[in-house]
């Protein structure tokens, strides 16, 4: 098992999450991360000792003691999956206010 492996959080309440979370491991997402429900354990343990937990209503990554949220854990997750998918990384060159306003747009529906 690959330890230095970032982490995906999902919302199990969340059929977007979900739909993404079979999307990422359709597409490449196997062996380059690991994923974990927001109400587990991990979780748990990961933010114990924070003082500002990060927001549960988004897709969380942990990687290298850090949270990424909305669009930049959604690019984070893009960088590493497979052709076609990867190609959608260009897009990271939107401004982030933007792009995250988009993320929040799409997770409403």
């Amino acid at each position: 098992m690959k330890e230095n492996l970032p982490i995906v959080f999902i919302d199990d309440d969340c059929s977007l999450c979900n739909h993404c979370f079979r999307l990422i491991l359709k597409f490449g997402g196997t062996g380059r991360f690991y994923f974990s429900s927001l109400k587990g354990q991990s979780f748990q343990k990961i933010t114990q000792n924070l003082k500002v937990l990060p927001k549960k209503e988004t897709i969380l990554i942990f990687d290298n003691q850090r949270f990424l949220e909305k669009s930049e854990a959604i690019f984070f997750i893009i960088r590493r999956l497979k052709f076609p998918w990867k190609s959608l990384y260009i897009l990271k060159w939107v401004p982030k206010s933007f792009s995250d306003k988009i993320y929040d747009l799409i997770a409403k529906n």
